[in-house]
């Protein structure tokens, strides 16, 4: 900080920084998974509605290998990403985990209601030691807390820990559903197994979900900070810029991506309205594999 200008020092030590490598292929291999579950629930949707039902049976065939080869690799890219923000962002990883102190043996939060103000959780369903191990590699070890850090540094506790609870489940329960998927692949059932294909179309939306959460963690999480330990958000805004300009820009912004939005749902409803029907029902398609 020079003066109260932010000026860059070394470009590559910013681009390259100790998270561009973990945040990179978490968010690439989510890219992965967001794809592949796409294809699979359209797939799905085709053959439940017996429309190019052959072509169908091909792409969910895809879908599938691609879904569980992405969500496995998925755990443990997530693991890698959770080790450098404890290294690195300590105060964001206790939000996360709502680690109000310092302790060894740290636990591993299932589920739980987060009090930030009496810096407690309520009903907490917990493993133990698992934090510490997952984290370091010792069950024993210890997990910074946030009373670590002055309470001005904290992020919003609630933002984070909600945000990342749901993120960490939906995952989970994406490799179990697509290893049951295999499952039926390999048998040559998941073409007509109407409730897997079913539950294909729900899980369709869910990675868009989970990687909204995955950012409101990443994003929120880093707060109060822009540059982590450097510069505040709250420092950040240029003095030559007014805020009138700040929120339009902001506005204009949303505005086009809410368009693209509606762009892409109905240039999808469209091409989904043009399959024809098809002349291979399952069945037959199940027998083909």
């Amino acid at each position: 900080i020079v003066g109260s200008r932010a000026e860059l020092t070394n470009f590559f030590q910013a681009v390259f920084n100790p998270s561009t490598l973990p945040r990179y292929l978490h968010t690439i291999d989510a890219s992965f998974i967001t794809g592949a579950f796409f294809v699979v629930g359209i797939s799905a949707w085709m053959l439940l509605k017996n429309r190019q039902a052959e072509m169908a049976g091909k792409s969910l065939r895809i879908g599938l290998v691609v879904a569980v080869i992405a969500c496995v690799v998925q755990l443990f890219l997530g693991h890698y990403h959770a080790v450098q923000v404890a290294n690195t962002q300590p105060a964001k990883l206790a939000a996360m985990e709502a680690v109000f102190e310092d302790e060894q043996g740290a636990s591993l939060l299932l589920f739980g209601l987060v009090d930030p103000e009496n810096r407690t959780v309520n009903n907490k369903i917990a493993v133990p030691y698992l934090l510490s191990w997952l984290i370091t590699g010792e069950p024993h070890a210890e997990i910074k807390g946030l009373n670590s850090f002055p309470e001005t540094d904290w992020p919003p506790v609630k933002v984070v820990f909600y945000s990342y609870r749901p993120m960490i489940i939906l995952g989970g329960a994406f490799i179990l559903f697509t290893l049951w998927g295999l499952w039926l692949l390999k048998g040559g059932t998941v073409y007509n197994n109407r409730l897997f294909l079913r539950l294909a179309m729900i899980a369709l939306p869910l990675p868009f979900i989970v990687n909204q959460l995955g950012w409101i963690t990443a994003e929120v999480g880093r707060q109060p900070w822009i540059v982590y330990g450097l510069l505040r958000t709250a420092d950040a805004a240029s003095v030559n810029v007014p805020a009138a300009q700040i929120l339009a820009s902001l506005v204009m912004f949303v505005l086009i991506y809410i368009l693209l939005l509606g762009l892409w749902i109905f240039l999808i409803a469209k091409e989904l309205k043009s399959v024809s029907d098809a002349n291979v029902n399952g069945k037959e398609v199940a027998s083909a594999w």
